[in-house]
């Protein structure tokens, strides 16, 4: 019987940092009014959460809505 892969579960902030160094330039989000780039996104997100005064490895909860 052959294994199953499990999709591996990784922190939201990691994921930012790897898809900047991959992606850089490239669209991560886009709306009517504006693009971020992989980069400008991971940038933006560090600013945020040093604001929030988190540290590193703390958690943060987002919510987005309309």
């Amino acid at each position: 019987m052959g294994t199953v892969r499990t999709p591996e579960v990784r922190p939201v902030a990691e994921l930012l940092v790897d898809n900047a160094r991959r992606h850089g330039g490239r669209v991560a989000f886009a709306d009517d009014r504006r693009a971020l780039s992989w980069a400008e996104l991971e940038c933006r997100t560090g600013r945020l959460g040093a604001r929030l005064g988190t540290g590193r490895s703390d958690r943060v909860a987002f919510c987005s809505w309309s």
